[in-house]
């Protein structure tokens, strides 16, 4: 009998140590990615989205939605619509972040939330020196798009495909954040969102200095 207890508390030992050096499993990523949804020819938000969103998100409690780009629709039996917002919370401390929300509009105007998608990178306050300044207009202007196609150049194992432009920051050069679609070059069927930080140096240089990527709410 005591053979058999130590060789089941051997046994566990070896588990919990196996499980010790497991390594997590990653965040999950926004892959919800779906060929029928259209990309919006321009991603500012027109007063008939805005709409639309303020009436599938005034009631959600506890946090405060704000659109800044559209990034595609999809037409149903009604519209699905896919934004990026800026979500703000202020409780128990105040914060701000971005998130992608797709929004149902039936037939008859109702608009619901239907996912949300959450992102590491933190929206900082407006107007502060040296802080973010967050763009009223989200299009990739063909000065930004050179920028980042320089920085984006260096990576070889994923192509990048700038969708907005939310906000940037006066630095030693010039700070970017971008929505973008990230899809790798093996294997053309892995695409998701990520908000991509891209740094411009005073000599013309430009790299990525971080991917963050969403996860589900």
């Amino acid at each position: 009998m005591k053979r058999f207890v130590a060789a089941l508390l051997a046994a566990a030992l070896l588990f919990a140590l196996a499980a010790c050096g497991k390594k997590p499993a990653p965040p999950e990523r926004h892959t919800d990615w779906d060929s029928e949804y259209e990309r919006a020819f321009l991603p500012t938000v027109g007063e008939n989205e805005a709409e639309i969103f303020e009436k599938a998100t005034n009631m959600i409690m506890g946090v405060k939605y704000e659109p800044l780009a559209l990034i595609a629709t999809q037409a149903v039996a009604g519209t699905n619509y896919c934004f990026l917002s800026k979500a703000s919370v202020y409780a128990p401390e105040e914060k701000s972040y971005y998130a992608i929300l797709y929004i149902y509009q039936d037939l008859s105007g109702e608009a619901v939330v239907s996912e949300i998608y959450n992102c590491g990178a933190e929206v900082g306050p407006a107007g502060l020196a040296g802080g973010w300044e967050q763009l009223e207009n989200p299009y990739v202007t063909p000065e930004i798009r050179e920028v980042f196609e320089k920085a984006a150049a260096a990576d070889d194992e994923q192509d990048y495909d700038p969708i907005a432009c939310v906000a940037t920051q006066v630095v030693a050069g010039r700070n970017y954040c971008l929505l973008c679609e990230i899809t790798d070059k093996k294997d053309s069927e892995d695409k998701y969102y990520a908000m991509v930080c891209v740094y411009a140096d005073l000599q013309g240089g430009a790299e990525i200095t971080d991917t963050l990527l969403f996860e589900k709410a």
